[in-house]
């Protein structure tokens, strides 16, 4: 007879250590957290004649609130035929964060009103061979490096970054080289 305990044993501990991995902490505050998670990719001018260069990537597919329903899907919003790509951070990006208004809330697909708020701005610094990728959202500014805190030590904002897939390189050499790496990030909202 199979030792099934064992297997439920071993799916239980597989199921908890995946839970582990993907939690992510928000603290418990007065504030309202919304979270993301997202993809970067730094890539070389593509242009073999161009002077040594660094481009950046993101992609945030969307955006959910403390109880991880989704505020903004941000997939949604493009044409579909760029729902897959990734946004080159060339200039500011904006996403429009909705609202409650007058207790509703907004559901993608619904014709509900809503009230726009400051975007999160998403914006890189192409100059870092880091590739530091900032955030800003109604006045709280943190990014890739650094959170930001309160008055009292607390943090507001802030992203947890995974390593680069691979070590920096130099561009200009007409290759193609990206490197890529994760991100969770939290902020009020």
């Amino acid at each position: 007879m199979p030792n099934y305990r064992f297997n439920i044993f071993a799916l239980i501990s597989l199921a908890s250590a995946t839970a582990i991995a993907f939690s992510f902490h928000i603290p418990s505050t007065k504030h309202a957290y919304c979270t993301f998670q997202a993809s970067q990719t730094r890539m070389c001018s593509l242009d073999p004649l161009s002077p040594s260069t660094h481009w950046t990537y993101i992609s945030i597919p969307s955006i959910q609130n403390s109880a991880g329903a989704t505020v903004v899907n941000v997939l949604s919003r493009r044409p579909a035929n760029q729902h897959n790509s990734l946004i080159r951070l060339d200039h500011p990006w904006e996403i429009a964060i909705p609202k409650k208004v007058k207790g509703l809330t907004v559901q993608d697909g619904r014709a509900e009103p809503w009230e726009r708020t400051s975007p999160l701005l998403v914006t890189s610094d192409e100059e870092s061979s880091d590739a530091v990728v900032g955030f800003e959202f109604r006045g709280v500014t943190w990014n890739t490096r650094r959170g930001m805190e309160d008055a009292n030590g607390e943090q507001r904002a802030w992203c947890e970054v995974d390593e680069w897939d691979k070590p920096p390189f130099e561009c200009g050499h007409g290759h193609i080289m990206t490197r890529n790496r994760y991100m969770k990030c939290s902020f009020p909202c």
